[in-house]
């Protein structure tokens, strides 16, 4: 029975009612019901999700019309608790769909994972089936283990057909929304994920779709521009977030961009008007930050893009709580290239006893 319903065998299978019943055992006590493929790989699908895997519908029918497996069509399950119903959805055959449904498979059993058929046609794409389950009374709202809807998923994979059939079914957009703004164990919501994941298609649909926008902890801006998601954060931009939002440090996203040497991220904040001169909680600009860390391309675009030089040289200037600037700082972590580079921006070497070393310490880094 293995090999003929997963060679495609109809007459084979039909002709042998006897080993129908998964719970039989071979002469070696091996179960019944498993498949071991040409390769010598092995997979847990029963024959029915077999038949629906490889959109057999004929050989899903003969199966179908036997009393046994008409009584195990909802029961059988793989070892990822999936029924056929749910490989015929994902797989988008909807002869097999068809088949099953008339035969009365269960049309919102869940996985183990708890996804219905709907959800898998809803991920996939499959329109037609996905109809076709709608159209039976497939029901519309029910949660997977992580409590997305098919409408969820339909949303995240961008199956804007499938979106706009579940909607007009009346899909309930509130779950979907709620599942799609819920944090997972990371702290991260679905729109926090697709800005790491660089993917701006994604950003793009889920702020059309209405997710929440707003991050009490860091915002996606920040999120956007620390990793250099130019598409990211263009999405973002022209959907109004805050260009110049401030973190619980006080930092900007140019801030960000100028310290990491995200120069396409940054040259996309100026020309959507990000401020330039904003200080965080330690008084630094932008400017400042970018002098510090060398990131001599977004000092240029800084400068070039009206950056006041002064402020970000009074910042650099300003004693911290042990009376050291920037520059005594670098000298203490004998970091003599950030030295060179204070220097060279006009920092003061005045200020206290170690401001006297410094030009032999400079010195010193241009010898070698």
């Amino acid at each position: 029975m293995d090999i003929a319903v997963h060679k495609g065998k109809v007459d084979f299978v039909k002709a042998l009612p006897s080993m129908l019943s998964h719970k039989k055992t071979d002469s070696e006590g091996k179960t019944l019901g498993k498949v071991r493929l040409p390769e010598g790989e092995q997979t847990e699908c029963r024959h029915l999700q077999i038949a629906a895997e490889k959109s057999d519908h004929e050989s899903l029918k003969a199966l179908l019309d036997n009393p046994k497996y008409r009584k195990m069509k909802d029961m059988e399950l793989d070892d990822h608790g999936r029924t056929a119903l749910h490989y015929a959805a994902e797989k988008g055959n909807l002869p097999c769909l068809e088949v099953l449904l008339e035969k009365g498979a269960d049309k919102d059993t869940q996985d183990k994972h708890g996804r219905t058929a709907l959800h898998l046609t809803a991920e996939n794409g499959q329109r037609a089936c996905l109809d076709l389950l709608l159209k039976k009374g497939a029901k519309k709202d029910v949660k997977d283990e992580i409590g997305r809807t098919p409408l969820a998923e339909a949303v995240l994979a961008g199956q804007k057909l499938c979106q706009q059939s579940l909607e007009k079914s009346g899909a309930q957009k509130d779950m979907a929304l709620a599942a799609l703004n819920q944090k997972d164990e990371d702290g991260h919501t679905s729109l926090h994920e697709a800005v790491l994941a660089a993917d701006a298609g994604k950003v793009e649909r889920l702020i059309a779709f209405g997710v929440n926008k707003e991050d009490e902890e860091r915002g996606y801006v920040h999120l956007a521009a620390t990793n250099n998601c130019v598409g990211c954060l263009e999405v973002l931009l022209k959907a109004g977030l805050n260009k110049d939002a401030q973190d619980e440090e006080g930092r900007t996203a140019l801030h960000l961009t100028a310290e990491k040497g995200h120069l396409e991220s940054l040259s996309l904040l100026l020309k959507k008007g990000a401020s330039k001169d904003v200080k965080d909680n330690s008084g630094r600009t932008p400017l400042a930050d970018a002098v510090l860390a060398g990131t001599e391309d977004c000092q240029k675009a800084l400068l070039d893009s009206g950056a006041k030089r002064a402020l970000a040289k009074n910042a650099l200037e300003q004693l911290d709580d042990e009376g050291s600037t920037s520059l005594h700082q670098a000298m203490n972590d004998a970091d003599s290239h950030k030295m060179r580079r204070l220097i060279d921006f006009g920092v003061s070497q005045a200020g206290t006893a170690a401001g006297i070393q410094t030009s032999a310490v400079v010195s010193m880094s241009n010898e070698v």
